[in-house]
């Protein structure tokens, strides 16, 4: 009896599933700068210009273009109060911490409203390989020293991906996803996040819109969201 007992359980465990087989979140974390980083928070930020697109200068010089535009910010950093960082109107920086940013972007050129949702979007340090199929990612590690004026380092390189499980409304649940990326230098940034939405003080969509439309245009080389001073 006692044998039929465990042939029994057995059956039941590899039709149910065990819990050792469920898939565990690998934890955020890797380099930046050259030194560990592990995030103490990680903060997200929905951005669209919905029913109303920007409206930006034809970069032929006549008349203007309408853009829609939506985005989600995703940033991680070894502080607390992410979003203070992303709903500032100018770029933020804080001694002795590290933080990485990232973006994934729909841009419609003819002035709907994309739809941003789950996928794996390729990222670039390249603000104009947004709008190139296969990728709409974009993304930036910063580590500040003692002191931020003078001891800013960011990255200039950026490949791997950037992938969303979830992108649900604002004030509802947290966006979900996974970061595979390498920056120059060795740096790196991988694993599970699940972040909280930022849903108050936020920004204007289309000044972030106006940045990635200015860099895929080619009329700008800015190729950050804030330049730290």
């Amino acid at each position: 009896m006692r044998k039929l007992v465990l042939v029994l359980s057995a059956a039941v465990a590899a039709a149910c599933g065990s819990s050792s087989s469920t898939p565990q979140p690998t934890a955020l974390g890797g380099k930046i700068a050259g030194h560990p980083f592990t995030p103490v928070e990680t903060r997200a930020m929905l951005l669209g210009s919905g029913s109303t697109p920007c409206e930006f200068p034809n970069p032929t010089g006549i008349g203007t273009i309408t853009v829609g535009f939506k985005a989600v910010v995703i940033e991680t950093a070894s502080y607390g109060g992410v979003c203070g960082d992303l709903t500032s109107a100018v770029c933020q920086v804080h001694p002795n911490t590290q933080n990485a940013t990232a973006l994934v972007a729909k841009v419609d050129l003819l002035g709907g409203d994309p739809a941003l949702g789950p996928g794996t979007y390729l990222a670039s340090s390249d603000f104009s390989m947004i709008v190139t199929p296969g990728y709409g990612g974009w993304a930036e590690t910063l580590a500040v020293g003692a002191d931020p004026l003078t001891s800013v380092t960011t990255s200039t390189t950026v490949s791997g991906s950037i992938r969303l499980d979830a992108v649900p409304s604002p004030g509802s649940s947290p966006v979900t996803g996974h970061l595979a990326l390498a920056f120059d230098g060795g740096n790196s940034l991988t694993g599970d996040f699940s972040a909280e939405y930022c849903t108050t003080g936020l920004p204007n969509a289309c000044a972030l819109a106006g940045t990635l439309f200015q860099a895929i245009a080619g009329g700008s080389t800015a190729q950050g969201i804030c330049t730290p001073p």
